[in-house]
């Protein structure tokens, strides 16, 4: 019957742990997400760079 407080209160400090494991989840989530779509973008814009050489290579054959 002692233990029952010390067993509240330890329960008590692990919820709490819990909520910064929590957090700290988010942010990681959060970080993965925000490099996933930089990812994302880098590659839409070296494929819309690549297109241009392409289109301006084209363009430079045609004026010859």
């Amino acid at each position: 019957m002692r233990l029952a407080p010390f067993a509240l209160l330890l329960a008590a400090g692990c919820s709490h742990g819990d909520a910064e494991l929590r957090v700290e989840q988010a942010k990681a989530r959060h970080y993965r997400d925000a490099y996933e779509s930089q990812a994302q973008e880098i590659q839409q814009l070296k494929k819309r760079v690549a297109e241009m050489e392409a289109h301006c290579a084209r363009a430079a054959r045609g004026a010859e």
